[in-house]
């Protein structure tokens, strides 16, 4: 049940997204990065009603970075190295689903040890270091949207700013 309120999530954030990034793939991202910190906070509460939830929230915000995020790399790098930055996304998903089932060997195998660890806590608190690390990224390293949306929403100043970083 836990499991699949993830998936559902992913299900419809990745539904969502196309048109949340309309307003702006790096505004949604960051938006959705705080979110996601307020659906981790949700899974570290035992309670199941709790966890489900904060783990639709939590699925959610990652279908729309999995919608954004390779939107943003298509509009932005430059033709010849699309290939190569193409892969980030779903190396980042393959390895969050690596680290995940890593993380899997550290339960407990009988109800006894079940019902004295906290380990879980740990497990569904990790994305709280890759909000970390991102929200950061996105507000002082990454300040400017994609090429393109810039183009398509009349900011050709913003966009001459973001072309002579990319391809300076």
């Amino acid at each position: 049940m836990i499991g699949s309120s993830a998936v559902l999530g992913a299900a419809i954030g990745s539904i969502l997204g196309g048109k949340l990034i309309q307003y702006g793939r790096r505004r949604m991202m960051l938006l959705f990065n705080f979110i996601a910190i307020v659906a981790v906070l949700m899974t570290l509460f035992l309670n199941v009603y709790s966890i489900c939830f904060g783990r639709i929230l939590f699925g959610i915000c990652g279908g729309i970075f999995g919608v954004a995020l390779p939107r943003m790399i298509e509009e932005t790098v430059p033709a010849q190295l699309l290939g190569q930055f193409g892969i980030i996304t779903n190396l980042s998903v393959n390895t969050g689903s690596l680290i995940a089932i890593l993380m899997g060997i550290g339960l407990p195998d009988s109800d006894a040890e079940k019902a004295e660890t906290n380990f879980w806590r740990v497990i569904f608190g990790l994305p709280w270091v890759f909000q970390a690390l991102t929200i950061p990224a996105l507000l002082f390293i990454l300040k400017e949207d994609s090429i393109k949306f810039l183009l398509n929403n009349n900011q050709e100043k913003e966009a001459l700013q973001v072309v002579k970083k990319v391809y300076d």
